[in-house]
């Protein structure tokens, strides 16, 4: 059984001899829907979840090596869909308890399940941790042999957690983690607010972190929770008046403390003139590692739209690189720099400087150079 409102439930069943069916109940009044898509002789025990774009996903168990599911919207019944299992031995396996979902606000729910092997009848609990664009295949949880009713749900974070029965050992439990690492966070002033920039070691899409910032000799504590995008830079807007020295760390964010991480810190000094600069200028912000010894990442401000001039220089004013992307025009771009190409065999310091289609020019950043 599903709400579809507060008066309104929808209610699917699968008879042994008579097959599926699915019905609407509004109130005091019962209406028969179309036949929902489980339809082998041995699709069985749905389950129903909201989707959140509209309707609900329904899900099934089978005796084949995956699981069904299909999406009720609008009084009509999708195609059915397969979610397959990675299985961790060859034999083939059979989906034979409830396909549970996941009970959250994510259009894709997770999906578990218990597995039969046809060797030995052994179980076992497999999860699919789906993506934005739909359901990917499942992992056979090592570890989770004689698991039986596994349970699925997604915290805060967007981790997966699933737990289930092992007669003879208890209960079993996993969950889902970001291996990626963050760099020290960089702070820069722009325009009466502090721009905390910092870099992760791989991409790490719907991941979330925490800013942590400390005043001088306080405690650090949570000023803000940002969610990663597809790419490795990511940055918050700190518009808090600065009064003081003060420190900030990135955490990544994981409910089991042991897969939590904690960055080195950084530095927002007491001699860093509040204003910044003006809205209007370019602003170069380093999103990685300073020193580095591959490729550095930076964001620039501000950029006009159109093509950019980004030069590389060393320390006697010798042009070393000179690439030349394209700025969006929305606000913020991101430049990437090839320090082993810039400099040549050797190591050092290096300014860069970037010019926008309008010709503003950019205050020099610098980069040390390790090699």
């Amino acid at each position: 059984m599903g709400a579809i409102d507060d008066t309104t439930a929808l209610i699917v069943w699968r008879d042994l001899f008579l097959g599926p069916g699915a019905g609407v109940l509004r109130g005091s009044s019962w209406t028969l829907s179309s036949v929902p898509p489980m339809t082998a002789l041995l699709d069985y025990v749905p389950r129903l979840r909201p989707r959140p774009s509209g309707g609900h996903w329904l899900s099934w168990a089978s005796d084949k090596d995956y699981v069904g599911i299909a999406t009720y919207r609008d009084g009509a019944w999708s195609p059915p869909e397969s979610v397959f299992c990675a299985y961790l031995r060859p034999e083939a396996h059979y989906s034979q308890s409830a396909a549970e979902m996941s009970r959250d606000e994510v259009e894709y729910p997770a999906v578990s399940w218990m597995a039969v092997s046809s060797l030995n009848g052994l179980t076992s609990v497999c999860v699919c941790v789906p993506g934005d664009s739909g359901f990917t295949v499942a992992e056979n949880l090592p570890g989770s042999e004689e698991g039986m009713s596994p349970v699925v749900a997604r915290d805060r974070n967007q981790d997966v957690w699933v737990v289930w029965e092992a007669p003879a050992k208890g209960m079993g439990w996993a969950h889902t983690y970001t291996r990626a690492t963050s760099s020290a966070p960089t702070v820069t002033p722009v325009r009466g607010k502090r721009i905390i920039a910092w870099w992760l070691s791989e991409p790490a899409p719907g991941s979330w972190w925490a800013v942590l910032q400390a005043r001088e000799g306080e405690i650090f504590e949570e000023v803000a929770r940002v969610r990663a995008g597809q790419g490795q830079a990511m940055s918050w807007d700190d518009l808090g008046p600065p009064s003081g020295a003060c420190r900030y760390r990135i955490r990544r964010e994981c409910l089991d403390r042991q897969y939590q991480w904690l960055s080195d810190e950084g530095r927002w000094q007491v001699h860093v003139p509040p204003g910044g600069s003006n809205g209007s200028d370019l602003v170069l912000l380093t999103a990685s590692s300073n020193p580095s010894d591959a490729v550095v990442h930076f964001e620039l401000l501000n950029a006009r739209a159109g093509p950019l001039d980004v030069q590389v220089y060393d320390l006697r004013g010798r042009l070393l690189l000179r690439q030349r992307p394209s700025a969006s025009g929305g606000g913020r771009d991101s430049i990437l720099i090839d320090l082993a190409a810039a400099a040549g065999p050797a190591a050092g310091l290096y300014f860069i400087r970037v010019a926008d289609a309008s010709g503003k020019v950019s205050p020099s950043a610098k980069v040390v150079f390790l090699r």
